[in-house]
């Protein structure tokens, strides 16, 4: 006798509201239909790059929107719009040449900018059992993998994946000097990558157009 036990899945969609452009410029507003991230009240954000589903009214149904009918998408999460942008809008393709065919996170925008590509790795290993459990198999699974790039708005880039080491990122900043004795003093993490490049950008507008 064979007992199955079914589980409750841990991924669901959900719908979020917000609008797309397309590649002739037009903006678009949208209901998308996006994976959550387990346990939170966010998209799944690596499942947004080869595409979304998503209407334009509420009767109406749902069509994937791909990087090669949009430039930009905006969905809205709690009180703020997350982006997902290709090269044609951000000028990423000499960084990203991926970004032609994926939308790209777009963390944080300004005088520094954030982005995120998302990949998985697949692996497999000898072990896993055939039909029922009986005969050889494989063990298969995947692995994400988080790339981040911080540009700019001079050209200036710095590309590392899931964590930055600490030198780099005073090296990266290094005009700004309270933001890199915080970082010498491990006041700030480098994982607080949010908080840095929040804390530099604001300065930059400081001083590039006052304090008032």
């Amino acid at each position: 006798m064979v007992m199955v036990l079914l589980l409750p899945l841990l991924v669901y969609s959900a719908k979020w509201k917000g609008y797309y452009i397309t590649i002739e410029g037009d903006t678009v507003q949208a209901i998308f239909k996006i994976m959550k991230e387990p346990g939170t009240s966010s998209p799944l954000h690596a499942k947004l790059q080869n595409g979304i589903k998503c209407k334009t009214s509420k009767s109406g149904s749902y069509t994937k929107i791909t990087a090669r009918m949009a430039c930009k998408l905006c969905i809205k999460v709690k009180d703020t719009y997350e982006e997902f942008v290709t090269y044609s809008s951000d000028s990423l393709f000499r960084l990203m040449p991926y970004s032609k065919y994926l939308f790209i996170h777009c963390i944080i925008r300004g005088p520094v900018s954030l982005y995120c590509y998302y990949s998985y790795n697949s692996y497999s290993f000898p072990g896993g059992g055939g039909s029922f459990g009986v005969g050889s198999g494989m063990y298969s699974g995947s692995t994400l993998t988080k790339e981040y790039t911080l540009i700019k708005d001079d050209g200036n880039f710095m590309r590392f994946t899931d964590g930055a080491k600490r030198k780099d990122l005073m090296e990266f900043f290094e005009e700004y000097d309270e933001l890199v004795q915080k970082l010498e003093n491990k006041e700030i993490r480098p994982r607080e990558l949010d908080r840095i490049v929040n804390e530099y950008n604001v300065w930059r507008i400081k001083e590039d157009f006052g304090s008032d």
